[in-house]
């Protein structure tokens, strides 16, 4: 029994990795330009991180399964990642760069198209929330649990303040 592979399989295998790297920096550059467009928030990068990351690791996977037996390689992993910070170094600085300047078009459009949609959901939110007791419940215990706590920094702090005037 043979268990191994003939280099030239393996070389193209490991091509094709590096092509697939590829093709992952081009996802990588379309989620960082998309995450542009809605914004500096911290849970806007949270969630299109994710999102990239459960993407690029499924495409790996597949990867793997279809063009290597399922055989997860070490080298392959690492030629995936040469392709992808090889594209983004390359053409990807260059693509982020054009499309930089025009971000501020985009984001201007994407505002105006999602202004309806905010303007609904203020109208809508109260109805919704007198739809939901549970919600009412939690925030009226929200409040008196800051009533407590603030009587109960009340209480610690006037015996400490009968003590300073009595010195």
């Amino acid at each position: 029994m043979n268990y191994s592979e003939p280099l030239i399989s393996q070389i193209t295998v490991f091509f094709r990795s590096l092509g697939c790297g590829i093709l992952l920096g081009i996802l990588y550059d379309a989620t960082c330009i998309i995450r542009m467009i809605f914004g500096e928030r911290k849970s806007v990068y949270v969630f299109f991180d994710t999102l990239f990351f459960l993407a690029a690791s499924l495409i790996s996977f597949f990867f793997m399964i279809i063009y290597n037996s399922g055989q997860i390689r070490l080298n392959l992993m690492i030629a995936e990642f040469f392709g992808a910070v090889a594209f983004h170094l390359s053409l990807g600085k260059y693509i982020l760069g054009k499309y930089a300047c025009q971000l501020s078009r985009i984001r201007k459009v994407f505002v105006f198209l999602t202004k309806p949609f905010r303007k609904v959901s203020k109208i809508i939110r109260p109805f919704l929330l007198n739809l939901r007791p549970d919600i009412l419940k939690i925030e009226a215990e929200r409040e008196n649990t800051a009533k407590k706590f603030k009587k109960f920094c009340n209480i610690i702090k006037f015996p400490l303040k009968n003590k300073n005037k009595s010195v």
